[in-house]
């Protein structure tokens, strides 16, 4: 099937395992550039799990939503171009510190 993906990037959800990869495997082998789905962020209002959320991250605060876009709109351009089917870790280095 040709589905006329090549240059076209596909933000696919679950990626990295069980229908998510089989979709970015085909949709790969369409031609697409792929990008796993960018994840929502946690709001100041959840005061508890914030402040613990918070205090987990190396950056001492969680990301504000233009940090987030700015990385999810360098994913989809063109210099991201050799960037595919891995997933860009945008946490503050709130993941290298949880052990």
């Amino acid at each position: 099937m040709d589905l006329k993906l090549t240059g076209k990037v596909a933000l696919v959800s679950g990626a990295s395992r069980g229908i998510g990869r089989a979709i970015a495997e085909g949709l790969a082998a369409e031609g697409a550039r792929l990008v796993e789905a960018v994840l929502p962020m946690m709001r100041e209002h959840q005061s508890e799990i914030y402040e613990m959320a918070r205090r987990s991250i190396p950056a001492g605060r969680l990301g504000t939503p233009k940090e987030i876009a700015d990385a999810a709109a360098w994913l989809v351009s063109p210099r991201a171009g050799w960037v595919n089917g891995v997933s860009l870790v945008v946490d503050g280095g709130q993941s290298k510190g949880i052990r």
